[in-house]
């Protein structure tokens, strides 16, 4: 899912193992299970279609683009290719930030691509552009923060 996350599958011959060997890509779920990490999968016919989680980032972690405090986690979206455009995404996305609100989470970030259609949805649940970052790849993302 992190290299849907990512956009990877827009960059042409990036592969699975790429990813795998990106520390800037890998930190987002290297050691899962830590201190407020919560995620959600969707999944047909138990084929994982698409993902939303939440990761708090560690103060040595603070290098990272979305890196925001180290009580504010980053919240990712993934959504297979052969799965977008079904609601799949709206439907983990809208859940996990319930969750996090029935959890006392105060503030959540985000970053997506500038041209990416989903930051009117982000805007509707609350989350307000806070900066515009160059992101891995060289164009521009937006900083998102809800709370």
């Amino acid at each position: 899912m992190l290299f849907y996350a990512s956009h990877s599958h827009d960059e042409p011959g990036v592969t699975l193992a790429d990813i795998k060997q990106n520390p800037d890509l890998t930190r987002h779920l290297a050691g899962w299970g830590r201190d407020g990490d919560a995620g959600l999968i969707a999944a047909r016919d138990e084929t994982p279609v698409a993902a939303c989680w939440l990761r708090r980032f560690l103060p040595s972690e603070s290098g990272d683009v979305s890196y925001y405090d180290e009580t504010t986690p980053e919240l990712v979206i993934a959504v297979d290719i052969g799965a977008t455009g079904q609601g799949i995404g709206t439907q983990l996305f809208v859940e996990m930030l319930v969750r996090a609100d029935d959890s006392g989470l105060p503030r959540i970030v985000l970053t997506a691509r500038a041209e990416n259609p989903a930051i009117r949805l982000y805007e509707r649940h609350g989350f307000v552009a806070i900066d515009r970052i160059t992101n891995r790849v060289g164009t521009e993302s937006v900083k998102m923060l809800r709370g």
